[in-house]
């Protein structure tokens, strides 16, 4: 209920350098619907969690346009193949160009093909802003709208603690988790 002070952020860094993990959720409108100044932690590791909101361009399933349904938002090979329990079919050329279109703030020309049957509901969430080293998991896909912005994103820390940022707490809720 309160904004955190100098010394908390302090704390939860260490807590992630020394090897743990902190997840977090925003919603749409960021920092600002949140009340919060989170984003002094995040810069840090080099994810912002911006004041905006995602909506689809078109109704299709959905009828609020900040239900999105997003169908090709994917850009973490290692997490559709998780999903699908598949081996890592990944190659390093894959990764290079994933890398280097996110570190340039550059769009992909084409989904994946091995990505593109993963869709999720992003309901009521935000867009996020990233630099190397953090990494894009999900986007707000080609349809939506800001158009292939990062939507989830992690940092892995030099102790192995991880970082994961996600613009909709909503879209973990039962009425939208089960949905796709």
């Amino acid at each position: 209920t309160q904004k955190f002070r100098a010394s908390e952020f302090k704390a939860l860094a260490k807590f992630l350098e020394s090897g743990k993990h902190i997840l977090f959720f925003g919603t749409d409108g960021g920092e600002v619907a949140l009340n919060t100044n989170f984003n002094h932690l995040l810069e840090n590791y080099m994810i912002f969690l911006n004041n905006d909101g995602v909506i689809r361009t078109s109704y299709y399933k959905y009828l609020h346009p900040k239900e999105v349904l997003i169908q090709n938002g994917v850009v973490d090979e290692d997490f559709i193949r998780v999903a699908n329990n598949q081996e890592k079919k990944v190659t390093a050329k894959q990764k290079n160009r994933l890398k280097f279109a996110i570190q340039n703030d550059q769009e992909e020309d084409s989904p994946d093909t091995a990505l593109a049957g993963f869709q999720f509901v992003y309901a009521w969430g935000s867009t996020l802003e990233i630099k190397y080293p953090a990494q894009a998991i999900l986007t707000s896909g080609p349809i939506s709208y800001p158009v292939n912005r990062p939507v989830l994103a992690s940092y892995t820390s030099k102790n192995g603690g991880k970082l994961v940022v996600g613009g909709s707490f909503t879209m973990f809720s039962d009425e939208y988790f089960d949905k796709e």
